[in-house]
């Protein structure tokens, strides 16, 4: 069924001069140079001040390839497009709105094509284009080798043209009745434009789905308390080290004196009553050997360490027996050294996993 309307009649907006900015009413990138911007009687206009985004590259549009009657008008058409949106533009096809720049410069392309089209018929301006030649172009598109897309675009700005026929002088006006007296592209072209391609990623086979959803349902479920309980730990042993995640060296704590000694027994305590082997690592001969370096950063432990599901007993062959160390009697440069019979550090250690982790 066909939809007849005719475009508003509203007196015409003013038209640019030839030193009319291109981007009169764009908001541009900070920082843009006034005097850099293009103005209507430019032959290239620079349309990049009123991008946004970092990652796109350079939008313009040439006039050069216009033919020169139709050029003021597709200049002017332009020009609107960029800075004219609802006053005067008919409603009929399209909602009033801000188009985007790589729109109107795609928008530019098709209608250069139109243009080009209506100069070989011997027209020079849209006023004298008739209805007759919009149906011999809506034939012409249909029977290009070219997508659906592209031909649904290159219908599409006869109608865009068509409701900003108001806004142009009389001379440049296409027929006041709507091209192809209202029917809808899809219904010349037959065919409706496909909104979504269709999924050509090979199917995951059923029981390599099943055995995936069901692993990560058992650590969102299962291991995840365990997991973030390690991470936050990691976190607090990393600012304990030394070092910040970011690489930034840290002052280390002031302690009152005889206060690591305590907070070591009460350590020694936990480890004691859960039957936790320390923290430690095998050397090349297989001997087992305290880690001094993990010791220091749990020296200060919360309490919830030793309740916590994440940190539960583990078996002696992952470190040395807490029922070894005695005491301690020094610091050293690799560490804190224990007393009689204890573990010590070594210069060539092979890292064990650290029970709790």
């Amino acid at each position: 069924m066909s939809r007849l309307d005719t475009a508003p009649a509203t007196s015409p907006a003013p038209l640019p001069d030839p030193g009319t900015l291109v981007l009169l009413n764009r908001p541009l990138r900070p920082g843009t140079d006034p005097s850099t911007l293009s103005v209507f009687a430019d032959q290239r206009w620079r349309l990049s001040p009123a991008v946004f985004e970092g990652h796109t590259t350079a939008f313009s549009i040439d006039f050069s390839p216009i033919t020169a009657p139709f050029l003021p008008t597709v200049k002017t058409l332009i020009w609107l497009l960029l800075n004219h949106t609802s006053a005067g533009v008919s409603t009929f096809y399209f909602r009033p709105r801000t188009l985007a720049i790589p729109t109107i410069t795609a928008t530019f392309r098709n209608l250069r094509l139109f243009t080009d089209w209506l100069h070989g018929r011997g027209r020079t301006c849209f006023g004298e284009v008739s209805l007759a030649d919009l149906d011999d172009y809506a034939a012409h598109v249909k029977a290009a080798e070219s997508s659906h897309a592209l031909r649904e675009d290159q219908l599409s700005i006869v109608n865009r043209v068509w409701s900003y026929r108001d806004l142009l002088p009389d001379a440049d006006r296409l027929p006041q009745t709507p091209p192809w007296r209202g029917e809808r592209i899809q219904d010349i072209l037959q065919q409706r434009r496909a909104i979504r391609e269709e999924n050509r990623t090979p199917r995951i086979h059923p029981e390599t789905m099943s055995a995936l959803l069901g692993w990560a349902l058992r650590f969102v479920e299962t291991f995840a308390a365990d997991i973030t309980a390690a991470f936050d730990e990691h976190l607090v042993l990393s600012e304990r080290g030394g070092r910040s995640r970011r690489g930034r060296d840290i002052p280390p704590p002031r302690r009152p004196k005889g206060a690591l000694t305590d907070d070591l027994r009460v350590l020694l305590a936990g480890y004691r009553e859960q039957g936790r082997p320390l923290p430690g690592f095998r050397d090349n001969d297989g001997t087992v050997r305290v880690n001094s370096r993990t010791w220091r950063k749990c020296s200060t432990p919360p309490a919830a360490r030793w309740t916590s599901p994440a940190t539960g007993p583990s078996s002696p062959r992952h470190g040395c027996p807490s029922s070894k160390v005695r005491r301690w009697t020094r610091r050293s440069p690799g560490g804190w050294t224990a007393g009689p019979g204890t573990a010590r550090p070594s210069t060539t250690p092979r890292p064990v996993r650290w029970p709790g982790t």
